[in-house]
């Protein structure tokens, strides 16, 4: 990003256009999906396309005359911004959408930790997903916040599947609850469905303990006291969303 409003002789521009991306990128992050790349590269790219739009709007504020004045052919051809980007335009139309402002409130109004949503909007926003930078920065251990990150995706995971499914009506069922938890992949969630699935044949979360969920999963002792407890709270947020309890 600074490379980019650096070529302008913008690069003391940089902290508006950090700004401008924590904006853009906090509007959208409900409409992340991890499935379609990692989150520094999607965060990058807003931040690639605020700096041309910052440059842009400094060409025709004037402030870029003195270079164009220089060249004789014509405009400056860096000024060909950018060719049309659909996943971009996508992005930039979901950012300024009421839904995703909504999943974005919801999922910090809903996420177990609050810390964990402060912590993760740093990661994202101002270290460009840079663990050990924004760790340090933040003064906690990588590992604690890459479980703030794990906590924050899963929830925004289920916040948006529920604000889907309560648009379209859907009734507050066993089978709805379950499908607005985490599918893409085991470090977002994944398997809590096939828990949530386990406990349901079990009788539910009351009548269930960690050690008989690890002989009916597999999973270990300790990895089903963790999940139990997670999984738990993921279809407690489902509920919530979908019965519309966060608007009272």
């Amino acid at each position: 990003m600074w490379n980019i409003l650096a070529g302008y002789g913008l690069g003391q521009d940089v902290d508006d256009v950090v700004a401008d991306t924590a904006e853009s990128a906090l509007k959208a992050s409900g409409s992340f999906d991890p499935e379609l790349g990692h989150v520094q590269g999607w965060v990058l790219t807003i931040a690639k396309r605020r700096a041309y739009d910052h440059a842009k709007r400094a060409g025709a504020k004037g402030r870029l005359q003195g270079r164009l004045e220089g060249e004789s052919d014509g405009p400056d051809p860096a000024l060909n911004l950018v060719e049309d980007d659909f996943a971009q335009e996508v992005v930039e139309r979901l950012a300024a959408s009421a839904e995703s402002r909504q999943i974005l409130a919801l999922t910090e109004k809903l996420v177990a930790n609050p810390d964990s949503f402060r912590r993760v909007a740093a990661l994202w926003m101002v270290y460009q997903g840079s663990v050990p930078k924004a760790s340090a920065a933040l003064g906690i251990s990588q590992e604690a916040l890459r479980d703030s990150r794990r906590e924050v995706v899963r929830c925004a995971h289920v916040v948006r599947k529920a604000v889907a499914a309560r648009s379209a009506g859907d009734p507050v069922t066993v089978g709805t609850l379950l499908g607005c938890l985490p599918v893409e992949g085991n470090e977002d969630g994944s398997w809590a469905r096939a828990l949530s699935v386990a406990v349901v044949r079990a009788g539910g979360f009351g009548k269930v303990t960690a050690a008989s969920m690890a002989e009916v999963t597999g999973y270990s002792l300790n990895t089903c006291r963790q999940y139990v407890v997670e999984a738990h709270w993921l279809l407690q947020v489902a509920r919530t969303v979908l019965e519309g309890v966060e608007t009272a």
